[in-house]
C-alpha cells in the first residue's frame, strides 16, 4: 500500500500532482457564524479526503487523465487516516506509487468550519496532529526526486503544484 516511489510503472503520458494529502474535518453550522465565545448546536461533522494535491489528482483522474500523486502521509500500519487515503485514492484512479509513508509523521489534517446562513468559511491546516508533526510538512528531496523521475518518463507529462507543502521542496 505504501508507495515504493517507483514511477517507472507510470504510463508515458501523465499528470504528476506534487502536493498535499490530508483528511478534512468539516464542521458545518446550519445557522450563522457564532458570536465570540458562543456556540451552535445545529450542525454536522464529516471527515473527507482532502488536501489540494489529492483533490486535484482525483479531479484529473475522474476526467480520465492518468494521474500520479507525489506526497507524504503517515504510515498505514499505525495511522488510520493514511490507510483511509491510500485506499480511497486508488479507487478514484489516482496512482499512489510515489506517495511516501512516514512513521515519523501523522497524516495531515485540516479543520474546515462553515455556515449555511451566511456562507462564511474558515480553514485551518494543522501543522501538528495529536502532538505529532504532520506529513505534508515532511515533503522534501525524496518527493522532489520522485516527481522529477515521473516527469522524465515523457515530455507529454505535466506537473501541478498548489503551494500547500513546504515551498523549499518546490
Amino acid at each position: 500500500r505504501c508507495g515504493a516511489l517507483d514511477v517507472m510503472a507510470l504510463p508515458t503520458r501523465a499528470a504528476v500532482v506534487f502536493g498535499s494529502i490530508s483528511v478534512d474535518l468539516n464542521a458545518h453550522a446550519d445557522d450563522e457564524w457564532p458570536l465570540h465565545h458562543s456556540h451552535t448546536t445545529t450542525g454536522t461533522l464529516t471527515s473527507t479526503p482532502g488536501g489540494k494535491g489529492a483533490n486535484e489528482a482525483v479531479a484529473l483522474a475522474r476526467l480520465n487523465v492518468t494521474t500520479a500523486l507525489v506526497g507524504c502521509v503517515g504510515h498505514p500500519d499505525v495511522d488510520a487516516q493514511a490507510r483511509f487515503l491510500l485506499d480511497y485514492l486508488p479507487r478514484q484512479g489516482v496512482d499512489v506509487a510515489a506517495v511516501r509513508c512516514s512513521r515519523a509523521h501523522v497524516t495531515s489534517a485540516a479543520v474546515i468550519i462553515s455556515t449555511a446562513a451566511d456562507g462564511r468559511k474558515l480553514t485551518v491546516s494543522c501543522e501538528h496532529v495529536d502532538g505529532r508533526p504532520a506529513a505534508n510538512l515532511a515533503i522534501g528531496a525524496v518527493e522532489v526526486d520522485a516527481a522529477e523521475r515521473a516527469l522524465r518518463r515523457s515530455a507529454q507529462s505535466v506537473l501541478l503544484l498548489q503551494l500547500e507543502v513546504p515551498v523549499g521542496a518546490m
